[in-house]
């Protein structure tokens, strides 16, 4: 992955062959948390999932399909969460939450930075975490301090 990086935002380049969400992962790691703003390029062996309130339904799609968009956070442990808009070669398009997927060409995601944001963020993010809710296949943000 390459990067573009300045004090709140961050431009990734994928290429070919690439994990997508190990790779997103790994910018976690070294850059703190963050917001996925779009995403667009081209991906494959994709591992998508619809949550139906209990667990999800994953679906494998192997043939390289168009991503029209990307969205999500990389917030606390650190963990991506990264939902996905693809389209076919028949123009259709489905999306769901992405478990993985390789890059077929390229991608393109943004990202803006939570680290050097207001000072509020750092209080509100104290006690986010991430935790499992029992009987459901969920790791949801807890003491979001939301009003």
């Amino acid at each position: 992955m390459k990067r573009l990086v300045n004090r709140e935002n961050a431009f990734l380049v994928f290429e070919e062959g690439e994990e997508l969400m190990s790779g997103l992962t790994e910018f976690a790691n070294e850059y703190g948390d963050f917001l996925i703003t779009g995403g667009i390029g081209s991906i494959e062996n994709i591992n998508l999932g619809f949550y139906d309130g209990t667990k999800y339904k994953r679906e494998e799609i192997v043939e390289p399909q168009e991503l029209l968009n990307a969205s999500g956070n990389g917030i606390s442990e650190p963990f991506v969460h990264c939902h996905v808009t693809i389209s076919d070669n028949e123009y259709r398009a489905r999306g769901g939450h992405l478990f993985s997927a390789k890059i077929a060409v390229i991608a393109e995601i943004n990202v803006t930075l939570l680290r050097h944001r207001h000072p509020v963020f750092n209080l509100f993010k104290k006690g986010l975490k991430r935790k499992d809710v029992p009987g459901k296949e969920l790791r949801l943000l807890t003491n979001c301090g939301f009003v």
